[in-house]
């Protein structure tokens, strides 16, 4: 499919974890070391394995894992106990014209959900292509 588009996007939860201990995820996370916890990254790891997303991009991930927060807060929830991770991811995928990324990260004042939603805003060209006028016939047609 992403041979048939100029831009295609994948965005939302893509359910990849950080392999890593929970208590020592927190640790890095509440120390802000996040090239650490990066390392543990799963999706990083299958990218890098070339099992998934072949060909596609992400930016540079600056913000805190954005999931599993108690709902109402920012706080890492200790139901079932599971790893705060970069679940919510957006990647791409550009041919022949430019897309960049302009900014990536999360909203944390958006509180209803035990993720953080992610945002990314992108300069993209695209193909300009002219403006075809059709007229319609009383028989239907063209």
């Amino acid at each position: 499919i992403s041979s048939h588009y100029e831009h295609v996007f994948w965005c939302g939860d893509l359910n990849y974890r950080i392999n890593l201990d929970r208590d020592v995820a927190l640790k890095k996370v509440y120390e802000g070391d996040l090239t650490y916890l990066m390392e543990y990254d799963q999706l990083r790891a299958e990218r890098a394995a070339g099992r998934c997303f072949y060909g596609y991009k992400e930016g540079r991930i600056t913000f805190q894992p954005t999931y599993r927060y108690e709902r109402g807060s920012r706080l890492y929830t200790p139901e079932k106990m599971r790893t705060p991770s970069w679940c919510d991811r957006i990647m791409w995928k550009s041919i022949r014209r430019e897309c960049q990324l302009s900014s990536y990260g999360c909203v944390d004042d958006i509180m209803t959900s035990d993720h953080s939603p992610v945002y990314g805003e992108f300069n993209i060209r695209t193909s300009r292509r002219p403006y075809v006028q059709a007229r319609l016939h009383s028989d239907g047609g063209c």
